[in-house]
């Protein structure tokens, strides 16, 4: 595996990982875009879960899944039927996901399903509204990068206005949320009192889960 693709396709998401509560029992996780399954290997070891079960698409990918995961499925989220029971995971992990599907709002929602009764999502999602975005549109710039807000896989954009659309159409709710910024836009936005907090952030880190479940 090249390098470039191991380096994308291997990062332990510890960032997301930190929102999950210090003393919470998981039997079961489910990656979503798993990559090739270093965040499951260290959720189970840190979380003693007794199976991780993984999904990617990438056939090369899913296959060296399989030496981190339990369970690896090679399955597209938008054109295959998922293998999974009602109520199957406590934990579904969605890093960096939604936003290369045609229709986040509808797999959201159907993946929630697979929740068990006190189940948590965990979501990460880039920031249209940072303003980097601003300053190429100021330019007349729109140009696709290889990684980052304007990923060239990216087919949808988010607020936290639209995420929290998003979440709502799929029954679910915030628990915790991080707000990613760089040193020096984490400091400008405390000295501004948050006033500027959409536009210095470049990803937000959710914690969630279904509305009735709270």
């Amino acid at each position: 595996m090249p390098p470039e693709k191991k380096s994308y396709y291997g990062q332990i998401r510890t960032d997301v990982l930190e929102l999950l509560p210090q003393n919470i029992k998981i039997e079961k996780s489910l990656d979503v875009g798993c990559g090739i399954g270093k965040t499951s290997a260290y959720l189970k070891s840190k979380y003693n879960i007794r199976e991780t079960v993984g999904m990617e698409y990438v056939p090369e990918i899913a296959q060296a899944a399989k030496a981190n995961v339990d369970r690896v499925y090679e399955l597209s989220l938008e054109t295959d039927e998922l293998p999974f029971s009602q109520n199957e995971f406590d934990l579904i992990l969605l890093a960096d996901v939604l936003e290369h599907l045609v229709d986040p709002w509808t797999i959201l929602k159907d993946l929630v399903q697979y929740l068990s009764t006190n189940g948590l999502v965990l979501i990460s999602i880039p920031n249209i509204q940072h303003f980097r975005i601003f300053s190429y549109l100021i330019k007349g710039e729109w140009e696709y990068k290889d990684a980052g807000v304007l990923d060239k896989t990216h087919l949808r954009f988010f607020t936290k206005k639209s995420l929290l659309e998003l979440l709502h159409c799929a029954d679910l709710e915030i628990v915790d949320i991080i707000y990613k910024m760089g040193p020096l836009t984490g400091f400008i936005n405390k000295i501004t009192f948050r006033i500027f907090q959409g536009f210095l952030t470049y990803q937000y880190l959710i914690l969630a889960q279904t509305k009735q479940k709270r």
